[in-house]
């Protein structure tokens, strides 16, 4: 028997942006950081920013694309009216799609995978696929809950 999808509440819903938000610019920060670095003479640093950037993209995935679930996962889904197809998911993100099986692999799980070799991270193309979703998703808002979601740059 499947279990009911979570519903947050109305306080949660006010909640989530800054959170949501912070995810963005972190992944955008880190993505920045990664590309100007040398990551032969700064592998440390590049690998930490490359590592953070990977992991906010992850979280974003999930937050775009994920289906409803009995945890209290934020999803975009739970702050726009429902439409007529159902669920919303962003229909943006087919390259940061396409790589999640190596995204939990090689960053959010210590697997022997990780031993044939690192994968090819297009940091830009990651951070650009991002932004569009979040665009997309601020552009579905109803107009007077869009200023809560606007960032700082």
């Amino acid at each position: 028997m499947a279990r009911a999808s979570y519903v947050p509440t109305d306080d949660q819903l006010q909640q989530a942006p800054p959170r949501v938000l912070y995810e963005l610019n972190m992944l955008l920060a880190s993505a920045n950081t990664c590309m100007g670095l040398n990551k032969d003479h700064d592998t440390i640093l590049y690998n930490a920013a490359l590592e953070s950037t990977l992991l906010h993209a992850r979280n974003l995935l999930d937050f775009f694309t994920g289906d409803p679930t009995p945890k209290d996962d934020m999803r975009a889904a739970h702050f726009l009216p429902v439409a007529e197809g159902g669920w919303w998911k962003s229909s943006r993100l087919g390259l940061l799609s396409s790589l999640r099986n190596d995204l939990n692999y090689s960053i959010s799980h210590l697997t022997y995978r990780r031993t044939r070799g690192k994968p090819q991270w297009d940091l830009a193309g990651i951070a650009g696929e991002v932004q569009a979703a979040f665009e997309e998703f601020v552009g579905f808002l109803p107009e007077p809950k869009q200023s809560r979601w606007r960032r700082n740059e």
